[in-house]
């Protein structure tokens, strides 16, 4: 609540005195490390979601947290690996999807990072956009295989589009 209220002091305070009752709580380490992210905090919000990790390695919030915390420090090939486990691991998790996008942008990869982007707009029910990322991923995609998943990801939210939403070719 206190760092919902913007007050990320007090919080890390009162969560390093939990942590100090129970050390080895993932939850309140994993809590810890978002409350450091939020406050800028980037090398100690990793050094306890790699903590986390350790003790829950498929917990999809520190997967998330992890691949975020990477990406603000400009390690991109960590931040897409923990973004690519966690949309594995959680098809569903809809904001990985989002940030898996704008990592492999930011390393020169338009094809994958439009597709990620077209299945966050996708399970968001934005299928304008999510047609217009999935388009754009057939223009820099090569594999036959990827090139079939993306016409069906595409044909799929083509269709959910009303009338009035479709643009002619």
């Amino acid at each position: 609540i206190l760092a919902r209220l913007d007050r990320r002091r007090e919080a890390i305070e009162y969560l390093q005195k939990a942590l100090a009752k129970r050390a080895f709580d993932p939850y309140i380490l994993r809590d810890l490390a978002k409350v450091y992210f939020f406050d800028g905090q980037f090398d100690q919000a990793l050094k306890l979601l790699e903590s986390v990790r350790n003790i829950k390695p498929d917990d999809p919030d520190t997967l998330f947290f992890t691949g975020r915390t990477y990406l603000e420090l400009n390690q991109l090939d960590a931040a897409t690996g923990s973004f690519t486990a966690l949309v594995e691991k959680q098809p569903f998790y809809r904001q990985a999807y989002y940030f898996l996008g704008k990592s492999l942008s930011a390393q020169g990869q338009p094809g994958e990072a439009a597709f990620n982007l077209g299945v966050f707009y996708q399970q968001g029910h934005d299928y304008r956009n999510a047609v217009l990322q999935f388009k754009q991923a057939l223009k820099h995609t090569e594999d036959p295989a990827r090139r079939q998943q993306i016409e069906t990801l595409l044909n799929a939210s083509q269709e959910q589009l009303g009338p009035s939403d479709r643009k002619p070719e």
